[in-house]
């Protein structure tokens, strides 16, 4: 019951921005600021949050330390059991390990999670569903995520190179459910991707792809689907990738597509439906 509305308010370099627990029904609107560990965190979160105009920069304090905290620690968006949430309007973040992590905590996961557009730079995971948050369903209009390293790369400065060890999509929970309209990366030291062993029967739908400098570390793939075997985990399905209309990767380093060893499905446009880690993906050198 009740509830709680922020609006218009200024972080200026703080540890952490809002944390709303068990607060009713949530509304934060034209939050801008720095926040080093979080922008919000939302947990036992039982009735429908609205979330729109979050733009966090580094407005007070910049450089290499700073961004390589960030980098290893920072988490935009955190959240646990929220029943209903629905982001609009402009979310912007910039520096950070992910945009939005989804985790389990003792009170459930997140379900009906909407996401209308969002974008993140020098932020290389745009979504993390974390071990324990199994069945999560969020669904994203457009995401676009970029994954440089500001902390070598500033301002037209140093070695342009991405955060290591992270795609921009990477799935730790089984069950998963994510919806994206339409998904674009660059600078990814990973792929676009990735699910864990331990990430089981998981789907993931996109309309419209374009992957943009990906797979820099030239030990990834745009795709690891996990191996997960249904006879040898408890029947689990196979996680798989569904592409709408278009998938469109740019290198420099484009091969594999999909992971070695991989056991899930990437079904393409033209494919019938059926999809097979044989598809053909577009690439910018088979266009």
């Amino acid at each position: 019951y009740g509830g709680v509305e922020l609006r218009r308010l200024f972080f200026d370099e703080v540890y952490a921005g809002i944390s709303a627990v068990n607060a009713g029904r949530t509304q934060i609107a034209e939050i801008d600021g720095q926040f080093y560990q979080n922008i919000l965190y939302l947990d036992q979160q039982f009735d429908a949050c609205a979330i729109s105009n979050v733009h966090a920069w580094p407005w007070t304090k910049r450089g290499g330390a700073v961004y390589s905290w960030q980098h290893l620690y920072h988490v935009s968006f955190l959240l646990g059991r929220v029943d209903s949430a629905v982001f609009s309007g402009e979310i912007f973040s910039y520096a950070g390990r992910y945009l939005f992590q989804i985790a389990g905590t003792a009170a459930g996961i997140a379900s009906r999670i909407k996401i209308h557009s969002a974008q993140a730079d020098a932020i290389p995971c745009g979504l993390f569903i974390s071990e324990g948050a199994d069945k999560v369903m969020v669904d994203f209009g457009h995401l676009d995520i970029q994954g440089q390293n500001v902390a070598i790369w500033r301002d037209g400065q140093g070695t342009l190179g991405a955060v290591e060890g992270l795609p921009a999509i990477y799935i730790d929970a089984a069950n998963a459910r994510v919806n994206i309209a339409s998904l674009r990366t660059e600078l990814h030291h990973m792929g676009l991707v990735t699910f864990t062993p331990r990430a089981k029967g998981g789907r993931i739908s996109v309309g419209s792809v374009h992957g943009i400098s990906y797979n820099l570390s030239n030990a990834g793939a745009a795709f690891d689907l996990g191996n997960t075997n249904p006879a040898t985990n408890g029947g689990f399905p196979v996680n798989r990738v569904t592409i709408g209309t278009d998938l469109f990767l740019e290198g420099p380093n484009p091969d594999p597509q999909i992971m070695p060893g991989s056991t899930g499905l990437l079904t393409l446009p033209g494919s019938g439906g059926g999809g097979t880690a044989t598809d053909t993906i577009r690439s910018q050198d088979t266009l």
